[in-house]
């Protein structure tokens, strides 16, 4: 018995033309194949959610980590309050504190004073910003030159040094004229109490020690100006 003819719509008998299957596709259903899809495919959620981002910084904080006085007074003028209230982040901070241990400027001091920061406050160690400024400013600022810039040994080493002992002189100057007294006795709760000219001696800031054997407390009245040694 011979070959049945071919009936049509037989997917069996029908013969398959020597052509690919993009060759066979509607011009429109051809493009649409080879083209990406234009909706997102669903993406798999993590198991696991994100940590949380970390609060960001204020307007203040900012602009005292950048010794910038325009933007200390940016921050001053959004917000009147800023100066007395404690910094959140990254720790709890009065901005007088922050802006001595930042190495502010003395311009950026009398800013915060002059906007109601106290000169009696005290950071986590019970220290006010005048003891700050007599403790741990400078030495940070001149540790970190290399240990081959002996004083008298490098001319540039030398103008590093007085440089940093001129500007401590001004902001101390800065802090005492807003009624921050020397000679005030402070410290951790239970340890020992010092006032700022007792550790200006023992970390032998001698420029600080001058200043404030010359400018006793009495002589304090918050008007100034005071004398420099």
């Amino acid at each position: 018995m011979g070959p049945s003819a071919p009936h049509p719509g037989c997917l069996h008998c029908t013969p398959v033309p020597d052509r690919s299957w993009s060759e066979m596709m509607p011009p429109g259903a051809q493009t649409a194949w080879e083209t990406p899809p234009c909706t997102p495919r669903c993406r798999r959620v993590p198991s696991v959610s994100p940590p949380a981002r970390r609060a960001s910084k204020g307007p203040l904080l900012s602009g005292l980590e950048r010794n910038c006085w325009r933007r200390v007074r940016s921050a001053l003028e959004a917000d009147p309050e800023a100066a007395r209230l404690p910094l959140m982040e990254p720790r709890v901070e009065w901005p007088l504190c922050a802006a001595i241990r930042l190495g502010c400027s003395e311009d950026i001091v009398q800013l915060l004073v002059q906007n109601g920061a106290r000169v009696e406050v005290t950071n986590e160690q019970g220290q006010s910003p005048l003891q700050c400024l007599s403790s741990g400013l400078a030495n940070e600022v001149l540790g970190a030159l290399p240990a081959d810039f002996a004083p008298g040994t490098d001319d540039w080493a030398e103008r590093v040094r007085e440089s940093a002992a001129q500007g401590e002189l001004r902001v101390a100057m800065a802090l005492m004229s807003a009624g921050a007294d020397p000679e005030a006795r402070h410290g951790d709760r239970g340890g020992e109490q010092c006032s700022s000219l007792e550790l200006a001696q023992r970390a032998g800031k001698d420029h600080l020690v001058r200043l404030y054997a010359q400018n006793p407390a009495r002589d304090l009245s918050g008007q100034g100006p005071y004398r420099v040694p």
